[in-house]
């Protein structure tokens, strides 16, 4: 039985958030970034070319065409992705704090489909739960849950919806359907798309990413085409211009398979791109376009009457400081569309013009929060800001609760702490052994702790230290010196630097204190016969 004190917490991630398994063979991961992309290229499939769905499809009960299935389905959350936000909203229900239920989705298939499952299961928490639920969604997870939303508001008290947006298509996705999905730093570094974590031949396949297009009717920003694109000229084009809808149109252009295959394309691979396409403008059709109205403040987006929304307080959390895809160029008459790069762009946070992500339909109210300033789309998922925004919307009344919170939340931090310092040192040290090679490597290492440890020295405090410091820069000097005078005979000795590593730890260790061993066992003796002789 729920606890009526206890929040209701449901968490939507948005493309490519949530990991992806057989439906036997265990748990091992087929998207789980980046081990399953090393595993996938190993197996001599790299980019993930081992999601790719079945290009083949068949009828339902409605006379509309739907994609076969395969044995893999959506199973829990990717932690890289957006791991703060998960390990925090765990840890809250690790500690009882709130009760937290991931919706995960299989962003390979179309939207259609999965919002009607995603549906489905946020009735299955909600529907016999006298609690309101708050509900976080991360980027398109919003797309597919505003359906519910909008006919279900009673169910929520509070929706975080981060870097999401509903109303507004988009052509960004056309990118990626004609080169992959490339990290964008190694691309930049590179010059040319590398290690794809997913293959547009892969991505060819998934009908749901088809569904971000533009469709007619839509509400349009304030200085955006309506269908993503822009002529040479500098003007917009129309859906009288272009369809992006239709298969003669990517194959007329170039898209998608069009561009990447160097044989000629089957009529099975055709059909499979216009059912993609059919899909994907009926679920937009439905769910984001009123006849006759471009208003996204009109009610006619909404299921039920404005008042039934008032108890709902929306957070609608963003970056407007990135320039941001708007549009691809069309040169209608050498029949390319120049996806490699965005011929206008605006604020926004590198995927989602500001618009976008502050818009909800039916003009309900929000509250707009900007993100941390660095964050992009993907990123601010695991924004430190956004997490203290949840904690407002769960803990508003409870100190209790919002104690155990902060504190969880004051781990967090310190544990970020540590791993930037570990990330640092790492960094550092890679840089060091880059440069310099291991010896120069081993040399700093003995060099800054043993210093550190000299100037804290305090002959009042600690006396007997003075032995073990004195030894150690002797040692250290001596080896050093020695190395000089013969470098290439230390450098063909195996394992010498490795070993030299060992022995500067445990001289300077402070379980080991080795310096002060060797001045007892080996310096003390000859220096007291030393001594003897001279007396």
């Amino acid at each position: 039985m729920e606890d009526p004190n206890k929040p209701l917490v449901i968490y939507v991630p948005g493309l490519y958030g949530s990991k992806l398994v057989p439906l036997e063979g265990g748990r091992k991961r087929k998207w789980n970034p980046p081990v399953s992309g090393i595993v996938s290229a190993l197996h001599g499939k790299p980019g993930h070319k081992d999601l790719a769905l079945p290009v083949s499809w068949d009828t339902n009960e409605d006379g509309d065409y739907v994609q076969d299935e395969d044995d893999i389905y959506a199973y829990d959350c990717v932690k890289g992705v957006q791991g703060k936000m998960l390990t925090f909203l765990e840890g809250l229900d690790q500690n009882g704090l709130i009760e937290l239920h991931k919706v995960v989705w299989d962003w390979r298939r179309t939207f259609e489909e999965t919002e009607k499952l995603v549906a489905e299961e946020i009735a299955s928490i909600c529907k016999e739960d006298d609690r309101k639920a708050t509900l976080i969604t991360h980027g398109c997870g919003a797309m597919i849950t505003w359906p519910t939303i909008s006919s279900n508001p009673e169910w929520f008290s509070t929706w975080v919806n981060a870097a999401g947006w509903t109303l507004y298509g988009s052509t960004k996705h056309l990118k990626e359907l004609n080169l992959g999905l490339t990290h964008e730093l190694l691309q930049v570094i590179a010059k040319k798309p590398i290690l794809k974590a997913l293959s547009e031949e892969a991505i060819y396949s998934f009908a749901g990413l088809y569904s971000f297009l533009p469709v007619r009717g839509e509400a349009v920003l304030e200085g955006q085409s309506e269908t993503g694109l822009v002529k040479s000229d500098g003007t917009f084009c129309s859906f009288s211009d272009i369809d992006l809808h239709n298969v003669f149109t990517w194959e007329q252009y170039s898209l998608g398979i069009f561009a990447w295959k160097k044989e000629e394309v089957t009529l099975e691979e055709k059909a499979h791109i216009q059912y993609c396409l059919d899909a994907a403008k009926r679920f937009r059709t439905k769910h984001f376009v009123r006849s006759g109205n471009r208003d996204p403040s009109d009610p006619s987006y909404l299921d039920k009457d404005a008042s039934a929304y008032e108890h709902l307080k929306i957070v609608c959390y963003g970056n407007d400081q990135i320039a941001t895809h708007n549009a691809f160029e069309v040169n209608k008459d050498e029949k390319v569309i120049s996806v490699a790069k965005s011929k206008v762009t605006s604020a926004g946070d590198k995927s989602l013009p500001t618009g976008s992500w502050q818009t909800i339909p039916g003009g309900l109210e929000r509250e707009i929060i900007e993100s941390e300033k660095r964050s992009t789309h993907m990123s601010m998922i695991n924004d430190k800001k956004l997490r203290y925004v949840v904690m407002d919307a769960l803990f508003v009344e409870d100190s209790g609760s919002r104690t155990q919170c902060q504190q969880i939340l004051k781990e967090m931090e310190d544990e970020t702490d540590q791993a930037k310092l570990v990330a640092a040192i790492f960094l550092i040290f890679s840089f060091i052994l880059g440069y310099g090679g291991l010896k120069l490597m081993i040399d700093v290492l003995g060099l800054l702790y043993p210093a550190y440890m000299t100037l804290q020295y305090d002959p009042v405090v600690a006396p007997q230290d003075a032995v073990q410091w004195m030894t150690y820069w002797l040692v250290y000097s001596s080896l050093n010196m020695i190395e000089g005078l013969f470098p290439i005979v230390f450098m063909h000795i195996p394992y010498y630097f490795s070993a030299k590593m060992g022995i500067m730890i445990w001289l300077c260790h402070p379980d080991t204190m080795g310096a002060k061993v060797i001045f007892n066992q080996l310096l003390r003796p000859m220096i007291d016969k030393e001594s003897n002789k001279n007396a």
